[in-house]
């Protein structure tokens, strides 16, 4: 994918492949994304949330990504190891902001209920407007830094584009991923600032300084 080109850094389209992934590919997925993703998600990581507690709030992510066809990820040429994806999926704005009421622990639905929490004011922008989420973007530890994060959200807003979404958002949780999306001129429109978010009086997620200081929705408008 020769787009991606442009955002990559001290690594090279010759040592590893974005691909988009199938159902044969959802064990895979949970693995990194318990392995890699749930070790550097400041919400998560601020909860010192077990594999076995957030795993479920992962495959629900997972499960909505895979039954569409517009999740990208990346992969070593060397090995086939999953180095990155940007989990993404398409519906109304309405569907997107649904509520996700899945079984799960408590350390779980408290990085649920924020995430559902700031991306609600999508609603005011139009209940039926085609929108892209995506629900996840990750990059491997090793990996940072070289660009690939960028290409894998510029590889979401091209197909985006060519899908016919108007718009796509992400709940943006991590200073790295907040960046990217203000690379890609996306606008912040809600943000909850976490030494504010309370519960019986405590703060819910006592994050490490430099990983974070909010969740926010960031929306970028397609025209």
């Amino acid at each position: 994918m020769e787009s991606v080109l442009p955002f990559l850094r001290d690594i090279s389209n010759e040592e590893i492949a974005f691909e988009q992934p199938t159902a044969d590919n959802r064990e895979e997925l949970l693995n990194y994304m318990c392995d890699e993703f749930g070790q550097d998600e400041p919400l998560i990581q601020s909860l010192a949330a077990t594999r076995e507690e957030i795993a479920p709030l992962l495959l629900s992510w997972i499960n909505v990504a895979l039954s569409q066809s517009y999740t990208y990820v990346v992969r070593t040429k060397q090995n086939g190891k999953l180095i990155g994806c940007a989990l993404n999926g398409v519906g109304s704005v309405q569907e997107v902001c649904a509520l996700n009421e899945h079984a799960m622990s408590e350390k779980a639905l408290k990085v649920m209920k924020i995430m559902n929490e700031v991306k609600q004011p999508l609603l005011r922008i139009g209940r039926d407007r085609k929108c892209m989420e995506i629900i996840a973007l990750s990059v491997a530890n090793g990996y940072h830094g070289r660009g690939i994060g960028k290409a894998l959200v510029s590889l979401s807003l091209d197909l985006a584009r060519k899908s016919g979404c108007r718009m796509v958002a992400s709940e943006a949780t991590a200073f790295g991923s907040q960046k990217i999306f203000s690379y890609f001129h996306f606008e912040t429109l809600y943000e909850i600032m976490l030494n504010e978010y309370l519960e019986d009086g405590k703060v819910v997620f006592p994050v490490k300084a430099g990983t974070t200081k909010s969740a926010l929705l960031a929306c970028k408008s397609l025209n």
